[in-house]
């Protein structure tokens, strides 16, 4: 079990994290958008998960940004 978490923030497409937070839940991954936190136009993941995870993760995100 983890204890802490790490955080990655990174630019949302178009700037709207918002728009680009719910084309990635469409595709079953859940992040937010860092404008909860700090300034708009990025969002947050979360890196702390099983490698299996990660791996469905990076694809899920590589076909929302276009790149599949």
């Amino acid at each position: 079990d983890a204890k802490a978490t790490f955080f990655v923030y990174a630019r949302a497409p178009g700037g709207d994290d918002f728009a680009f937070v719910e084309r990635l839940a469409r595709r079953g991954v859940l992040v937010l958008p860092s404008s909860l936190f700090h300034e708009r136009g990025f969002f947050r993941l979360c890196v702390t998960a099983r490698h299996d995870q990660l791996a469905s993760g990076l694809d899920r995100l590589e076909e929302a940004l276009g790149s599949r």
